[in-house]
């Protein structure tokens, strides 16, 4: 785990920052290559998705905010605005990236859902590396693990706070604190892989869905099923009848995707997506 990496003229340079800004670069690179594979210019789409991401930026603090505003921010306000140290909610990111970007098509007379086909993939390559800034800065960790894969983190880091303060029997069973967290599953990294596999699968059946607007549907579905289940690995959420929010809103996400679907199925009888 390394949160902090380097300082450049006194600027800190912490893991989840970098990795969120290599992220973004990689999604910039396959926009443009999808951009021009389906006839359009390329800048155009880089920069809706350019001020998309700071509209996605803004509402995934937000919601970070929102969500962990008593044991955070109630007193400390003036952390609110120390994104780079990672506290972000991507479900809150992807509303605001969504908002910003059907207004600045509808501005520059765009094609909404063939913007959102093209930049489908792209968001879950982003979404991936932004997970191995998440595993570097101990943020959106497991629970307890007692068996498969695992991970433990040091002390002062998020992870083993959260245990000392709800597992505190199970880390310090005799009263000494160990130098690191019990085992946590490492959900960063499975989604990490899980985001990678979603961008494959949507680049490879680009050519093959039916309709526009389909294979954004598509990312919609497969994005929601993946939060769904790995929500229940995790360990840094409150829960409602056994669910945490993440987990209604993906379960909300499925359902629009799905509809979605069904709805672009009958409307358009475009074949291929991207070049529709």
């Amino acid at each position: 785990m390394h949160p902090h990496l380097f300082d450049i003229a006194g600027l800190e340079i912490r893991s989840f920052g970098l990795m969120a800004a290599i992220g973004l670069l990689l999604a910039f690179w396959l926009v443009k290559v999808r951009s021009r594979q389906a006839g359009e210019d390329p800048e155009v789409l880089a920069d809706i998705l350019f001020f998309a991401m700071i509209g996605g930026l803004v509402g995934a603090r937000l919601l970070y905010v929102i969500r962990n505003y008593n044991e955070e921010f109630a007193g400390n306000l003036i952390k609110v605005f120390k994104i780079n140290q990672g506290g972000i909610v991507f479900q809150g990111g992807f509303l605001g990236a969504l908002f910003v970007a059907w207004f600045l098509c509808k501005k520059k007379n765009f094609d909404f859902l063939k913007g959102l086909d093209i930049i489908a993939p792209a968001i879950a390559l982003g979404h991936a590396m932004g997970r191995v800034g998440c595993f570097l800065n101990g943020c959106c960790f497991g629970g307890i693990c007692k068996t498969g894969p695992s991970v433990s983190f040091p002390k002062d880091t998020l992870p083993y706070m959260h245990q000392a303060r709800y597992h505190a029997r199970e880390l310090a069973p005799n009263g000494f604190m160990p130098e690191h967290s019990l085992p946590v599953h490492p959900t960063q990294i499975y989604s990490f892989v899980a985001n990678l596999i979603i961008c494959a699968a949507l680049v490879f059946v680009t050519a093959k869905v039916k309709a526009k607007g389909q294979l954004f549907s598509l990312y919609l579905m497969l994005y929601g099923v993946w939060r769904l289940l790995v929500e229940f690995l995790r360990d840094d959420q409150t829960r409602h009848l056994g669910l945490s929010l993440a987990q209604y809103i993906a379960i909300g996400q499925f359902m629009v995707g799905a509809a979605m679907w069904c709805y672009f199925a009958k409307k358009f009888l475009v074949k291929d997506p991207v070049n529709g």
